[in-house]
């Protein structure tokens, strides 16, 4: 459903796109065995990559995120390359999505209920600028890059679309997990009462 939405940078089968705020995006995949933590991070375009492992309980990102960065100043944009596009904000297009939305793709089924009570975002517009505030936390603003595609600001690709299911239900999908509107009424009642 994102790649016809126009969303190509997405999670793919034991593939993720990663370092989104340096200068180039990476892909590859992350992993946690125990106190171990392990990521493989490649980018073809620039033909370098790195993988990670750590004896430790703690995740690695601000590590691949230095690695990354000295990778990236060392090598000029590769030929046609293109930096990522900002498109002026279409706010017709985007008001019928506006709202809250509630996870439908928890990745474990046992621990579900509680992604999907954590993970209800609300999508607003503010002065001219789109915003993703998770329920929890502070907003930020996203920009547009294509029809109905976005990036958060300051992102090197674009991570989220938005788009319609097969029932015709608004959804937003951000790097593969897959949200559905929701009344948001509802939403904040039911988790008070939960």
């Amino acid at each position: 459903l994102a790649a016809r939405s126009g969303l190509k940078s997405a999670y793919a089968l034991g593939n993720r796109t990663a370092l989104l705020f340096g200068k180039y995006p990476f892909r590859g995949h992350d992993g946690l065995t125990g106190a171990c933590f392990s990521s493989l991070n490649y980018n073809r375009q620039l033909g370098v990559g790195f993988v990670l492992s750590a004896n430790s309980n703690q995740p690695t990102d601000k590590f691949e995120g230095l690695i990354a960065t000295y990778l990236a100043e060392h090598w000029p944009p590769p030929p046609g390359y293109q930096s990522l596009a900002i498109l002026p904000l279409d706010t017709a297009a985007i008001r019928p999505y506006l709202g809250m939305y509630q996870l439908e793709s928890p990745r474990n089924a046992i621990s579900g209920f509680r992604d999907r009570l954590a993970d209800a975002p609300r999508i607003s517009l503010r002065d001219g600028h789109l915003y993703f505030k998770p329920l929890l936390g502070e907003a930020s603003e996203l920009v547009q890059t294509g029809p109905l595609t976005f990036a958060w600001s300051g992102m090197n690709t674009p991570l989220v679309a938005f788009t319609r299911n097969n029932s015709g239900l608004p959804v937003l999908l951000i790097g593969g997990a897959y949200y559905e509107q929701t009344d948001a009424h509802w939403a904040i009642l039911k988790r008070v009462l939960i």
